[in-house]
């Protein structure tokens, strides 16, 4: 969620970024707010979704991240 307590999206997008063990993590954002706004830094977003998601979307979406990590290099 980009609206969290202590620290928001963004932010933690930043930190995850700059750690060479996360960086390649791919990151699916699911938030009330709308990122066009601003931009998410990083490349690994791979999604983002509004609030009121439909829990297949999501499904589908991770079904088609797992496929990606699964194929052979």
């Amino acid at each position: 969620d980009l609206s969290m307590p202590e620290m928001d999206g963004r932010q933690l997008l930043q930190l995850k970024n700059r750690d060479p063990k996360l960086r390649t993590i791919p990151v699916v954002i699911i938030s009330a707010q709308d990122p066009m706004h601003q931009p998410l830094g990083g490349d690994q977003v791979v999604a983002v979704f509004g609030q009121g998601i439909a829990p297949q979307h999501l499904l589908q979406c991770s079904l088609q991240l797992a496929a990606q990590f699964l194929q052979p290099v």
